[in-house]
């Protein structure tokens, strides 16, 4: 993929990011949405599809999928809005973890 690519992909990426956390936060009407953290986007290069990894609700945001693509359609420069995945991100999860058990084996140590 060219650099011109790999530019307008992370040129879309940052603008639905924008759009889904606005829309996720001030548009809709789900309350449990209110506290979900979008923590990375990716778009195919096809831009057919966007995974969005986020902290947690994805039925939630599942239920309102239709709704969040017709932001990107309305504002995000784009042939076609993308069919969006919600995905759970772990990594947040996971460098938790990383922490407690170092912390662990510094106890130990000492």
């Amino acid at each position: 993929m060219s650099s011109n690519s790999n530019n307008h992909l992370a040129r879309i990426n940052s603008d639905i990011t924008r759009v889904l956390t606005v829309a996720i936060q001030q548009k809709m009407k789900d309350e449990s949405l209110a506290d979900v953290v979008i923590t990375r986007v990716e778009t195919t290069a096809d831009m057919g599809q966007t995974t969005v990894y986020v902290n947690g609700h994805l039925n939630a945001l599942e239920k309102a999928s239709g709704t969040l693509r017709n932001e990107i359609a309305q504002n995000v420069k784009m042939k076609q809005a993308p069919r969006l995945k919600f995905v759970l991100d772990k990594g947040i999860e996971n460098a938790a973890r990383v922490d407690e058990l170092l912390a662990q084996i510094n106890k130990k140590k000492a």
